[in-house]
């Protein structure tokens, strides 16, 4: 699977596309980001960033919210060649949690998706140098709620979770523990994948990797009127020495 190459579509009437990017209006609910510029830290109540709090990590285009999972020594994530490095500090255990939401409360985010008012979707591309020494590293939706390190704790959820290399589908509703479907797609060191999460009107969740359906699939729905948030979790292995690099996100109405 090759993940890269023109990421931005223009899928809604009246958007303007530039260069492959969407420049969407605001009550689409759009969020698109490259990961071009170094972020600025902030404190969610406006002091310094500090390494074992949430701070809102500002690109120039968006404000998104990131928690460590344990107290991170690199407080802020590093730009790179190809985007933005979020790894942090490698160390056994740490990570990261990147609330693409917006600005806005912990628990009631800027922009959130209500099952039932229309569908909506996610995109991010981002490579992994080393993706066997991840424990967790998950990209979707989760309902509005406040942080967690501990990706099983949230009641309900629907991501595309990279575990030791493996591409599996992680999922939960109401609380009825996480169940985990192995897509038998592999992500093999230093490439770059897209992965997409789908959601319908009636909740109905729909994966991709890359554009195209998993090798295996699994059925899941989001109970309806619940609001969620696009989100990225990841958890380190022991000792690993990794890059974890952003290069392109897309949320929005479908």
């Amino acid at each position: 699977m090759a993940g890269e190459g023109k990421f931005f579509t223009a899928l809604q009437k009246g958007n303007v596309e530039v260069d492959g990017y969407v420049v969407a209006d605001n009550n689409k609910k759009m969020i698109t980001e490259d990961f071009k510029s170094a972020p600025v830290m902030s404190a969610v109540l406006g002091s310094a960033a500090t390494d074992s709090s949430s701070s809102y990590m500002m690109t120039g285009k968006n404000t998104f919210m990131t928690t460590p999972i344990t107290a991170q020594t690199e407080i802020a994530p590093v730009i790179a060649a190809t985007g933005l490095n979020v790894a942090g500090d490698a160390t056994e255990n740490d990570g990261r949690e990147i609330d693409f939401s917006g600005a806005g409360a912990i628990v009631v985010p800027a922009k959130s998706y209500k099952i039932g008012s229309g569908a909506f979707y996610g995109k991010l591309e981002f490579s992994m140098s080393l993706p066997t020494d991840i424990d967790v590293c998950a990209f979707g939706f989760r309902k509005c709620a406040a942080h967690n390190a501990d990706l099983g704790a949230y009641t309900d959820y629907a991501t595309l979770n990279v575990v030791s290399g493996d591409i599996s589908i992680s999922t939960e509703i109401n609380g009825a523990g996480i169940s985990t479907t192995d897509t038998t797609d592999d992500w093999a060191a230093t490439e770059t994948h897209i992965l997409e999460v789908y959601v319908s009107p009636a909740g109905v969740v729909t994966f991709k990797i890359d554009g195209a359906a998993p090798t295996v699939t699994a059925a899941v729905t989001l109970d309806s009127g619940d609001s969620f948030m696009p989100f990225f979790q990841f958890v380190l292995d022991a000792t690993p020495v990794t890059t974890i690099i952003l290069k392109n996100l897309e949320v929005g109405l479908q």
